[in-house]
């Protein structure tokens, strides 16, 4: 039985189609101040940003958005050769404005990681690790295969994918389903009031898609959090995926 806000097909297709624009437009409005710096990444990752060796690591983000990973990532680990792309061109600029854009460390680039191979901008299986934090989910669930293929094809052998992402039974996802406007594309894919879409991953699923690609599993959690949102006298239960892959072949 399908869900009273379930899309059209006309307008599920149109909002995956327009997905990029979406995106822009969100950047136009919102600029830099929408997303919190993500400064946890070096803790929950640690051992993914450094080499034995001690050769600077080269370091690949998608989905960059305006440089909340990238540049206090920067700030932790100063040595790394930074390779970012987003495929909002209005994101990018913002990464290039950063006070502390350095062109010898970092690379942002425009791409869309669904149509457009990785390696015209990095180099061939010379990424060592490669953070895919919260970018996933914005793509449809018919192009997540291509485009974990594509994050594949970069990286080193022995590299490493770092993943963190929305999880099925999610609270943003119930807020979705119990919505009475039509948002609906699929069983866990949604569009948001601006237009941009969000997919909620399941492990079997995600796994199945990284093993195509080559990758191994090392590790895949739920992450919750319970997150108070004071002004709107709110509690909601936020359920994450977070994982590591490890390139093997």
């Amino acid at each position: 039985m399908e869900s009273k806000n379930t899309l059209s097909p006309f307008w599920a297709e149109k909002y995956k189609r327009e997905s990029k624009k979406s995106w822009d437009k969100f950047y136009k409005r919102n600029e830099t101040r929408f997303f919190r710096d993500r400064h946890w990444l070096d803790r929950e990752f640690d051992i993914y940003f450094g080499l034995p060796d001690k050769r600077p690591l080269t370091l690949l983000e998608v989905g960059c958005g305006v440089g909340n990973l990238v540049y206090p990532l920067l700030e932790v680990q100063p040595n790394l050769k930074v390779y970012c792309c987003d495929f909002s061109p209005r994101a990018i600029e913002f990464v290039e404005k950063h006070e502390h854009f350095n062109e010898s460390s970092v690379v942002p680039f425009v791409c869309d990681i669904t149509e457009d191979r990785l390696d015209q901008w990095v180099p061939d299986g010379g990424v060592d690790t490669l953070t895919a934090i919260f970018v996933l989910s914005a793509l449809p669930r018919e192009k997540q295969q291509d485009a974990i293929c594509n994050l594949s094809s970069v990286l080193s052998p022995k590299g490493h994918l770092v993943f963190r992402d929305y999880c099925d039974g999610d609270f943003a996802q119930e807020k979705f389903q119990q919505s009475s406007d039509p948002s609906l594309i699929d069983e866990r894919t949604f569009v948001r009031q601006d237009g941009t879409i969000s997919y909620f991953f399941v492990e079997d699923e995600l796994n199945h898609w990284m093993e195509s690609a080559g990758l191994r599993l090392i590790s895949l959690d739920r992450v919750s959090r319970t997150v108070d949102n004071r002004k709107r006298n709110l509690s909601m239960d936020r359920t994450f995926l977070q994982g590591v892959w490890e390139k093997c072949r």
